[in-house]
């Protein structure tokens, strides 16, 4: 079904209207045209474990979001950002104020075994041709706190990767 240029005397889509023509998981938008679209490989809503992927027709998690992108010359690319401005109340107290705030999840005791579980999960740094480094987690600016053990699998590098500290294992 197509629905271009909907009149306004024509009523409005109600829960009740059936549309029919499109794919079980399609998340519809009005395109360019002016017409009810789809597009499941960018954009995907599985309804019976309620998980929405972008670029993914096939959603792992709550919130997927794969695909590719393909920035323009002397452009920077990201594939998620999490970017605006927090407001301070006029009065009072705000615990913290964050662009992007990670709580861990309860997993709920069950029969599998389960090998590692974490809050943040970076399972390695980019791959490719790079003029400088590839990292894994850059923290561009500021301090850096770590309330937490620290548990370091590598030596401690310089900018340009020379070892400042060596990290030998130790044991029986």
């Amino acid at each position: 079904m197509f629905i271009r240029n909907l009149p306004s005397s024509a009523g409005a889509l109600s829960t009740a209207s059936v549309v029919t023509g499109f794919t079980s998981g399609s998340i519809l938008y009005v395109d360019s045209s002016i017409t009810l679209a789809e597009d499941n490989a960018n954009l995907f809503y599985d309804a019976t474990n309620a998980f929405v992927g972008f670029g993914t027709a096939s959603p792992g998690g709550r919130l997927d979001v794969g695909g590719s992108i393909s920035p323009a010359a002397n452009a920077s690319a990201f594939m998620a950002r999490v970017a605006g401005t927090l407001v301070e109340a006029g009065s009072g107290v705000h615990a913290r104020l964050s662009g992007l705030e990670i709580t861990a999840p309860t997993i709920t005791a069950g029969v599998a075994t389960v090998t590692d579980a974490v809050t943040l999960y970076i399972s390695a740094a980019p791959t490719g041709t790079f003029t400088n480094t590839a990292l894994a987690l850059w923290v561009d600016a500021g301090r850096t706190r770590l309330d937490g053990d620290l548990l370091l699998g590598g030596d401690i590098l310089d900018n340009n990767g020379n070892t400042i500290i060596q990290l030998t294992e130790t044991g029986s």
